[in-house]
């Protein structure tokens, strides 16, 4: 999901990785007014205004028009030539998105055609969301939809079923056959991804649009959607029924649950020099940032340890800092980081210099002024504003002295096995993490294929005449590990419910035993 926070630690990984770098934000306070120019008016989209479908038309031309404009005057991508191609989408795409206008009669489906725009893009960076006064009830059946499998040989099975619903819903395991008289795929490829993501190359897209089959709502909304009525069902003894759709009001908690598993951070010791670390929250809160620094002090003590697993399952980005200054303590006496010569450049925009002001705000509230977090985006944003003023239009990314303030730990000569367990969800920040962890010998990845991105980062939030969010990247990277929405494979594939924690734990201990031996 959306960069937001440079990667900046000041330990023998700062060295190794020699650039600032950004992951991915999957969470933001949509209510912070700082996102937007103070004196920013919205257009009035109030219920109690009679809105006509040409009403909603002359929203969606003003919001895409917009879009368009801010994509133009900051997106790397424009300039970049090394991808003469981003322009032809920016242009083509635009052009597509207009003839979806007449279709348009409300604000769901003005969402939907601005999202055909930007997920035309084909980048996680790159999209448009309501704010939260604009959200609305979401409907589903009392069930959703998860797909096992590759993308080559998908199937979708039944998950979450709730208890006491009103009418008949199948049981969880079982498979869907049809809904509608068309296959899950056939409903996704023409239905949903247009609107939600196209890079269907990817399992992380497939198991993230599955998802989406049984749920209707306004984040994520379609053209002319309508509920399924029937769907038949393969179920568990392998016979066969059909099932019809109750579609009924969700309650918010229970979806967002479902979805959005808690994160976490620690360490557990699994006895016979085994750690586990849970590494799902690279977006900490104050509060949280200081079960962080525990871990990293906990980790520096794991010299004699014979194994580290870093369980980043339901890490969907945030700041690349925190999985650097993990494997810095773990790892920063052993000699084992390696030198990912990449290197970042900005692309100088008004866009990219006030975006800074929230990343500030937010940095404040949760690291303080002092930290070097807050220092490095202070000092950018002084660059960026000579930058422009001079009309230089890329800067590269740089480094800060640290703060003397600032706790620093010596690292551990961590000399065993590392695994990295992942899931679809893995991305942005998540992904600045593997690329580190996969390039140090005989680590070992498992669990799931992760999710992709651009070479495009660091995101700002820029609100539209009808006042959505806007997400789009600032920066482009350069020699990367990985290509252009290039997912990690992992050596051993998981094949049950990745969220069952005790199961995979288990399959993780099982699996390594031949490897140690080896």
């Amino acid at each position: 999901m959306p960069c937001l926070w440079p990667t900046f630690i000041f330990s023998p990984w700062v060295q190794k990785r020699k650039i600032l770098k950004l992951g991915s934000i999957s969470l933001l306070l949509f209510g912070s007014a700082s996102i937007a120019a103070k004196d920013q008016s919205f257009i009035n989209t109030s219920p109690l205004q009679i809105q006509t479908a040409k009403y909603w038309q002359n929203i969606t031309k003003k919001d895409l028009t917009f879009i368009h404009k801010t994509i133009l005057e900051a997106h790397p991508g424009v300039i970049d030539k090394q991808n003469p191609k981003f322009k032809e989408w920016l242009e083509n795409g635009y052009i597509q998105a207009q003839r979806l206008i007449p279709q348009v009669k409300n604000q769901e489906e003005e969402l939907a055609v601005l999202r055909f725009y930007t997920v035309g893009f084909q980048d996680g960076h790159v999209s448009i969301d309501p704010s939260t006064e604009q959200k609305k009830t979401a409907y589903w059946p009392g069930w959703l939809i998860e797909m096992q499998g590759n993308t080559s040989n998908a199937s979708f099975i039944v998950k979450n079923v709730q208890i006491n619903w009103p009418s008949p819903v199948p049981p969880n395991g079982s498979q869907i056959l049809s809904c509608d008289g068309q296959s899950v795929k056939y409903h996704i490829e023409h239905d949903i991804a247009p609107f939600v993501d196209t890079r269907l190359t990817l399992e992380s897209s497939w198991k993230k649009l599955a998802n989406q089959v049984m749920i209707q709502s306004n984040d994520f909304p379609t053209l002319n959607q309508h509920s399924m009525q029937n769907c038949i069902v393969q179920l568990p003894d392998q016979s066969q029924k059909t099932f019809a759709l109750l579609w009924q009001a969700a309650d918010k908690g229970t979806l967002d649950q479902l979805l959005k598993p808690p994160k976490s951070i620690g360490l557990s010791n699994l006895g016979g020099g085994r750690y586990w670390i849970n590494a799902s929250n690279f977006l900490p809160n104050a509060e949280e940032n200081l079960q962080f620094e525990k871990l990293l002090t906990d980790l520096t003590h794991l010299d004699s340890a014979k194994l580290v697993v870093f369980d980043v399952r339901g890490n969907t980005g945030g700041n690349s800092t925190f999985g650097g200054r993990m494997l810095s303590a773990l790892l920063g006496n052993s000699g084992r980081l390696k030198d990912l010569s990449e290197s970042a450049w900005w692309r100088v925009s008004k866009q990219a210099i006030s975006s800074r002001d929230n990343v500030l705000s937010m940095m404040e509230k949760n690291y303080g002024k002092t930290s070097s977090l807050y220092i490095y985006t202070q000092h950018l944003q002084a660059r960026l504003k000579h930058a422009e003023q001079r009309h230089i239009e890329w800067l590269k990314d740089g480094e800060l002295e640290p703060d003397p303030t600032e706790d620093k730990k010596e690292g551990s000569d961590f000399q065993g096995q590392i695994i990295l367990l992942t899931d679809s969800k893995c991305a942005s920040a998540c992904l600045d993490f593997a690329d580190s962890v996969m390039s140090i010998p005989n680590a070992i990845q498992m669990g799931q294929e992760t999710s992709a991105d651009s070479i495009y980062n660091d995101i700002g939030w820029f609100r539209t005449p009808s006042g959505l969010y806007l997400m789009i990247p600032l920066k482009v990277f350069r020699e990367r590990p990985r290509g252009n929405n290039q997912p990690y494979t992992p050596k051993y594939r998981f094949n049950g419910d990745i969220s069952d924690t005790a199961a995979v734990q288990q399959w993780v201990l099982r699996s390594i035993q031949p490897i140690n031996k080896n």
